[in-house]
C-alpha cells in the first residue's frame, strides 16, 4: 500500500480508518468520556496531514464488540468529543448510515462500524456504502488491519487506498 504522502488529497473526501477501540469511563459529571486517548493522539499526525492539505476527512472505526447491534455504551460519540478537544477543531458526529443530504464538514466521525453487522461480516454492500462517502481511503488502524472486516478489506477495493503515517511507522 502506498504512503498517504503520495496521495493528492486537496479538495477530496478522505475516509480515514482509525484505531478507535478506546477505554471509556463514567465521569463525575455522569457523562461517558475517553479514559485513555493514546490511540487518538497517535492518529493526530495523519489527520493533521490530511487537513493541512485541504482534505475533508471522514474518520471511521470501531469500539468494543456490539455484535451488529447498537449499544449506547459503545458509541463513538465520546471519542468524537475527545478528538475535537485534542484537535481544537469542530468534528461533526454522524450516528447513522446512510449519510444523505449533508454538507460535509472538514472533519466527520461516523458511529461505531460494528453497530452494523456488515462490518464484521465483511459485507460488500456495506463496504460500498462506506466507500461511497469518499474519494480516497487511508488506513491508519494498525491494531485492526489483520481483521477481515468491510472497512479494512473491501473499501480499498473500491477507492484509491493509502497507508496512514502511523501505519507506515509500524
Amino acid at each position: 500500500m502506498k504512503s498517504v504522502k503520495a496521495a493528492k488529497v486537496s479538495g477530496k473526501k478522505v475516509i480515514l480508518r482509525a484505531d478507535l477501540d478506546l477505554p471509556l469511563r463514567q465521569a463525575s459529571s455522569g457523562q461517558v468520556e475517553v479514559a485513555d486517548d493514546t490511540r487518538l493522539k497517535a492518529l493526530l499526525p495523519t489527520l493533521k496531514y490530511l487537513l493541512d492539505r485541504g482534505a475533508k476527512v471522514i474518520v471511521i472505526g470501531h469500539l468494543g464488540r456490539p455484535e451488529g447491534k447498537r449499544d449506547p455504551k459503545l458509541s463513538l460519540e465520546p471519542v468524537a468529543v475527545r478528538l475535537q478537544e485534542l484537535l481544537r477543531k469542530r468534528i461533526e458526529f454522524f450516528p447513522e448510515l446512510p449519510i444523505t443530504n449533508y454538507q460535509l464538514p472538514n472533519i466527520a466521525l461516523l458511529e461505531n462500524l460494528r453497530f452494523w453487522d456488515g462490518e464484521e461480516k465483511n459485507d460488500l454492500g456495506f463496504a460500498k456504502k462506506l466507500a461511497g462517502l469518499g474519494d480516497i481511503f487511508v488506513n491508519d488502524a494498525f491494531a485492526a488491519s489483520h481483521r477481515e472486516h468491510a472497512s479494512i478489506v473491501e473499501i480499498p477495493k473500491h477507492l484509491p487506498a493509502y497507508a496512514g503515517l502511523r501505519l507506515e511507522e509500524e
